[in-house]
């Protein structure tokens, strides 16, 4: 199973990966509603944690 051909798989630029790498990115591998659904659930929780300290 080839999931790309060659020509697909050329850089698309010369430059070397390291000078990529160099500096960091902050980049967002998930999207917009997973990232709600995942605030909620971490505002959900800290509310849940708050109200079992004051017992």
């Amino acid at each position: 199973m080839v999931l790309l051909n060659p020509n697909q798989r050329t850089k698309l630029d010369d430059a070397d990966d390291a000078q990529f790498y160099d500096s960091p990115r902050f980049v967002t591998h998930v999207d917009d509603g997973f990232i709600q659904q995942l605030t909620d659930l971490y505002r959900d929780r800290q509310v849940m944690i708050r109200i079992n300290l004051r017992q």
